[in-house]
């Protein structure tokens, strides 16, 4: 440990002074403790920057409403919001959200049920979540000169 200190930590040379008459030449500017501490903030900032995620979950459209009306008519209508708000409270307990739109409609089915194999949630919140990520993933593909769907 001490050679990677050396080598990341500068010892200042005779003569030099990074903090003028109160260090003496051969003494570390930045002592090891001081080191770790700031290589620890710089993980722990990294580490908390990773778990935010990039975009945020794509908020449920007109459009998803009328989708999961026609395909699941036994929903309640808005019951595609609650199916969000349970995508964001209990899938995130465990893992960063992964845009819906980044897994085939087909492929959800099978990736929740793999998600809720100690069957920590029941049926009706599953079949909330299925609704919610596979709406927004059957949206059209974004034109990109245009921006439209």
């Amino acid at each position: 440990m001490r050679r990677i200190l050396d080598k990341l930590v500068p010892r200042l040379d005779k003569g030099s002074s990074c903090c003028g008459d109160r260090t003496r030449a051969g003494r570390r500017w930045i002592t090891p403790g001081v080191a770790l501490t700031a290589v620890g903030i710089v993980v722990l900032i990294l580490w908390l920057s990773s778990c935010a995620g990039g975009r945020p979950l794509p908020l449920v459209t007109d459009a998803d409403q009328a989708f999961a009306a026609e395909r699941w008519p036994q929903l309640p209508v808005g019951s595609l919001e609650g199916g969000r708000q349970l995508y964001l409270s209990k899938c995130t307990s465990c893992h960063r959200p992964v845009d819906p739109a980044k897994i085939s409609p087909a492929a959800w089915p099978a990736k929740i049920a793999e998600m809720n194999k100690e069957k920590l949630l029941d049926e009706t919140s599953l079949r909330l979540i299925e609704a919610y990520v596979i709406s927004v993933s059957s949206r059209p593909p974004v034109d990109a000169p245009t921006g439209k769907r």
